[in-house]
């Protein structure tokens, strides 16, 4: 048995036989793992051998990961045979800011409520000779769904491995949305954490079908999530509701003020203005829900409180946004009249003069 007290962080390092490729967004200790396994090293030693801790504690794998300050991670770097600028692109881990010469590491805590732990997608682990499970971290936003192999992924959990992947081929909005999120963060990096936020919010309370007393079986958006989650019966709500989460992200990003309600800024649009704009955002095909003074949408913006005679009380320009919504998905986004093309007039055959 290794003795702890020798400093094996002090001893010079060769390339293990095996190298192990990192994966995107993997965690360091599962990275790790995988590389203590694939060598037959035992998992503690080869972390000695990386990196001395000062305060000897080993946290939850479930709850923390291991970060490395600079020196441990260049020894990381003559362990696993991969440069120091590939294992920080591919492993979603913190460096330490502890200054060297030692090699230091240390047990972070991930968070409740921020990242989500996830298995790899099979076919992926499989396209690259992954054999030891590995877990990934995922940040709020994208939806927990391999892109390539359109499939959902499933969640970590440290006793076992609950659910299995699910094919998306009977919903491809999903995967398109995905996409789209891309994009987007790639334009509006100033804006796409609030706007992708207060999308969430809203579609999380549109999808429960209700707020305080209020259920609504007949509402168009829900009736569009119940078809999804159909086809799709064990995937997540958040999957479900995925696609019109990122229509709204990209209404707000792409316009902030959407995002204000009138009691908070005067530069916030009205209660019409904003339902005008997400009803042609989610095509939705029956807007004139939108009005009733219980549905979610209506109560998030601003019209908490309002009575059911409120369009008495409007004035222009809301009165003209208001028959819109009122008249249905008609006039939501009319199409432009076809024009009349003038009758061909058909040229009549040339006499052949005859010599």
């Amino acid at each position: 048995m290794p003795d702890p007290r020798d400093p094996y962080w002090q001893r010079r390092l060769r390339p293990l036989p095996i190298p192990v490729r990192p994966m995107p967004r993997e965690l360091m200790i599962s990275y790790l793992r995988r590389l203590a396994n694939a060598n037959r090293v035992d998992r503690p030693l080869l972390i000695r051998h990386i990196a001395t801790d000062h305060a000897h504690h080993i946290g939850p794998l479930h709850t923390h990961d291991l970060a490395l300050n600079r020196p441990a991670l260049a020894r990381l770097a003559i362990l696993s045979g991969y440069p120091e600028a590939v294992l920080l692109a591919a492993i979603s881990t913190r460096t330490l800011k502890t200054p060297g010469p030692e090699p230091l590491r240390d047990w972070i805590p991930l968070g409740g409520t921020g990242p989500t732990l996830l298995r790899p997608c099979s076919h992926c682990t499989a396209r690259h000779g992954i054999r030891v499970p590995a877990i990934i971290q995922l940040e709020p936003g994208p939806p927990p769904i391999c892109i390539r192999h359109r499939r959902t992924l499933v969640p970590y959990h440290y006793r076992s491995d609950r659910g299995n992947e699910q094919p998306l081929g009977a919903a491809p909005e999903i995967v398109t949305a995905a996409h789209r999120y891309k994009i987007l963060r790639r334009r509006h990096r100033n804006t796409i954490g609030e706007a992708f936020a207060a999308a969430a919010n809203i579609t999380r309370l549109w999808g429960r079908g209700r707020v305080g007393h209020y259920r609504d079986k007949s509402e168009q958006i829900n009736a569009r999530w119940n078809a999804r989650t159909e086809h799709l019966p064990h995937v997540p709500d958040t999957v479900i509701r995925y696609p019109e989460t990122i229509a709204l992200t990209s209404l707000f990003a792409s316009a902030p003020t959407l995002m204000l309600t009138p009691t908070e800024d005067r530069e916030a649009p009205s209660t019409m203005q904003f339902l005008l704009a997400v009803a042609r955002c989610l095509d939705h095909p029956a807007p004139e829900q939108l009005l009733r003074p219980a549905h979610p949408l209506f109560r998030w913006a601003g019209g908490w409180g309002m009575p059911t005679w409120f369009w008495r009380n409007i004035q222009e320009p809301d009165r003209t946004i208001y028959r819109t919504l009122a008249q249905g998905s008609t006039q939501l986004n009319p199409r432009p009249a076809r024009k009349r093309s003038d009758p061909v007039r058909r040229r009549r055959p040339e006499a052949s003069h005859r010599n």
